[in-house]
């Protein structure tokens, strides 16, 4: 029995060609719409704004009922929203020519009122052509396969298709998981440091004075010259004989 199972390579073909033909629609869709406005721009008329506008509208609304993609939708939009201020320029200002014009028509002025009339017609003329040029551009990026934009529109255009065309929503994922924390390190047990071993300071000298010298006990007097002392009685004699005892001189 065979595997009906279509690979992921072949569903990820099919969604790009699905894709693809899905944006080539809407630069058709999108071309269609910038040639009505440029139409409405060059051949003004009431009647033909009108139905642009509607021809507009309704092909915005299929995209959108087909739930296309952004990208498809946008071109129609700008289209539609371009045509749209031109309307509403060309409105004012018409009503802004009346003003201005038709009291001058109550005073019986009719060249100031003509004068009038012929300015706003020029104002309108070059307010159509500004009109169909941006719309040749779009049509010329269109061709080109690109996605028409405009900067009169654009930021204006993508508040529109916020409101009509839903976001992708966005593919749901595992939340990652929370990481884990590195484990914290031991303690580390404190260890006392080795005491370091003791040595004696070392022991100062103690001063000593040095011995003192006994003095120099003076010399005795040197007899006088010629006298001399007995030893056996100690009496002093000059002569060669103790007077006293009379012993010889030694």
């Amino acid at each position: 029995m065979e595997d009906n199972k279509k690979t992921p390579c072949e569903s990820k073909s099919e969604e790009c060609c699905e894709s693809k033909k899905t944006f080539e629609m809407g630069l058709v869709f999108a071309a269609v719409a910038f040639a009505l406005t440029t139409l409405t721009a060059l051949f003004w008329d009431v009647t033909v704004a009108v139905i642009t506008l509607a021809a507009e509208a309704a092909l915005f609304g299929v995209l959108v009922a087909r739930k296309e993609k952004t990208e498809a939708i946008r071109g129609v939009v700008e289209a539609f929203l371009l045509e749209f201020l031109y309307v509403m320029v060309r409105g004012l200002v018409l009503i802004c020519n009346r003003f201005f014009a038709t009291p001058f028509g109550w005073l019986r002025l009719p060249k100031v009122s003509s004068i009038i009339d012929q300015v706003f017609g020029v104002f309108f003329y070059l307010v159509g052509i500004a009109v169909a040029v941006f719309a040749v551009l779009a049509l010329i990026k269109v061709f080109s396969g690109k996605v028409p934009t405009c900067f009169l529109t654009k930021s204006l255009a993508e508040k529109v298709l916020g409101i009509f065309v839903p976001k992708p929503k966005a593919p749901k994922t595992a939340p990652a998981p929370a990481p884990q924390a590195a484990p914290a390190p031991a303690p580390q047990q404190y260890r006392p440091a080795p005491a370091p071993a003791y040595q004696p300071a070392p022991q100062q000298q103690v001063y000593q004075p040095a011995p003192q010298q006994a003095p120099a006990q003076p010399a005795p007097q040197q007899q006088a010259s010629g006298e001399w002392i007995c030893p056996t009685c100690g009496s002093a004699n000059t002569g060669n004989f103790c007077v006293k005892c009379g012993n010889r001189r030694i």
